[in-house]
């Protein structure tokens, strides 16, 4: 349709290309017909993906097939269909079943040091998820069917305004509980190293690390290497606050 709405020669061509890559067989004038009927306003994602369905495509998205008499159930399958596909982000539960997100944006009311006029720096903080943002989410991991009795199938459609407004809300969700996030290894209470980018389901801490880390950390730890630690950890980091009392 965003092609179409050019009127450009190129743009059919390229309509016409793709058609022709399609499982389908192909018909020139059919998808002459095809083009021509297309308007740049009054037709929905669904009616898209059905002619793109009818063409041979096939998606790599969870299906959910609409039935309205099963909002529970639908929304089950969509949130399980987001929580199941990661590549497009985490979704976490935050403070009073807040639906979240893990985003790099720079910080609210911040600026860098010694510079007022610039921006800050980006960091990993938690977002609270919108209505749209939670939608777009679904759209990436699942799409929606309704069935056609006309002709006996089930063809795509747009995200029911039902499951919209009821996924961000959603009082029985299964997404984790995210107690804080954290840009750096931490030690945990019984010793153990939480060093992994992602959700860490005994701690509720989601870790979050551009790029892997290489901790090397030997079998066995004696009293010097501890003692050579320390002295690195008040050089760089401690002896940074006035109020630090010296290490001895």
């Amino acid at each position: 349709m965003s092609l179409q709405s050019t009127h450009h020669p190129q743009a059919f061509e390229i309509w016409d290309t793709w058609s022709q890559s399609s499982d389908a067989k192909y018909n020139a004038q059919e998808q002459r017909r095809t083009w021509n009927g297309f308007q740049r306003r009054g037709i929905s994602i669904g009616t898209l993906f059905y002619i793109a369905q009818q063409a041979g495509y096939k998606s790599d998205r969870v299906e959910i097939q609409y039935r309205p008499d099963l909002l529970h159930e639908m929304l089950r399958e969509a949130e399980n269909a987001i929580l199941s596909d990661p590549a497009h982000g985490v979704l976490l539960r935050q403070g009073l079943n807040f639906m979240s997100r893990v985003a790099v944006l720079p910080p609210p009311m911040m600026h860098t040091l010694d510079d007022p006029d610039s921006a800050p720096p980006s960091t990993p903080m938690l977002v609270q998820h919108s209505a749209s943002t939670l939608e777009q989410r679904l759209t990436n991991s699942a799409y929606f069917t309704r069935y056609m009795r006309s002709l006996d199938t089930w063809v795509p459609m747009s995200i029911p305004g039902e499951i919209k407004s009821s996924l961000l809300d959603h009082a029985e969700t299964a997404a984790p509980i995210c107690q804080g996030l954290v840009g750096h290894p931490v030690i945990l209470p019984k010793g153990r190293i939480l060093d992994s980018h992602g959700l860490d389901p005994t701690s509720g801490l989601f870790f979050h690390v551009e790029k892997a880390l290489d901790i090397n950390v030997p079998g066995r730890i004696t009293k010097a290497m501890a003692s050579d630690a320390l002295k690195f950890i008040d050089k760089t980091l401690l002896s940074e606050f006035q109020f630090t009392e010296p290490l001895h």
